[in-house]
């Protein structure tokens, strides 16, 4: 370690005793102080911490850690974008965060409304459809890929709250299940946990 050079390459040890302590004394704090002072020198940057650290600040700043053998990197990398993040972002984040955990495996869909707000008020009539009798919403719906569970789900749905602006309404995580020509979708409320299904174009 760079800090303990100057007792390591530079000091001078006279007699075997002194060689045997300063090995001692490297040895000792290796064993026990080295891990901690790296995690305290890395406060600032806690994404070059150790992924314990890395946890315990994501999870402040109301990034949840995915827990999955291989995802550590991953997960370090969008730490590190989300914590300089920058306003204005639109739905970019979420784009972002889903493409580095589950790549291919999820689409963003954006819900629309029907245009006659007098019989069908804003917002009883959201649906899939996109027909000029439509007008586009600020609401959307994420659907993810069967293959990814609902535990795995469970665990993001914090992050989830967290990157998508005030603007926008997650109205709900979906997974995809196809079943023929009616694809039908397992849906997880962003803000609730109860579970429902609906049909692909049909107003939620």
């Amino acid at each position: 370690m760079e800090f303990l050079k100057p007792l390591t390459q530079y000091s001078h040890q006279a007699t075997e005793l002194e060689q045997a302590l300063t090995d001692i004394f490297v040895l000792l704090y290796q064993e026990n102080l080295a891990a901690r002072d790296h995690s305290i020198n890395c406060s600032g940057v806690p994404w070059l911490a150790d992924f314990e650290t890395q946890a315990r600040f994501s999870a402040q700043d109301g990034i949840s850690i995915y827990y999955k053998d291989g995802f550590e990197a991953h997960m370090t990398h969008i730490f590190r974008a989300w914590s300089s993040r920058r306003v204005k972002r639109g739905l970019n984040f979420l784009d972002f965060y889903m493409r580095m955990l589950w790549p291919d495996q999820y689409s963003i869909d954006w819900l629309w409304h029907h245009r006659d707000l007098n019989r069908l008020p804003y917002p009883s009539a959201l649906t899939l459809e996109q027909t000029p009798d439509h007008f586009p919403t600020l609401r959307f719906v994420l659907s993810l890929d069967e293959s990814i569970s609902l535990p795995d789900i469970q665990q993001i749905l914090p992050s989830l709250r967290s990157v998508v602006p005030a603007e926008y309404v997650m109205q709900g995580v979906v997974r995809r299940i196809d079943l023929g020509n009616q694809p039908l979708g397992f849906a997880h409320a962003a803000a609730a946990t109860a579970c429902m299904t609906f049909s692909c174009g049909d107003p939620l």
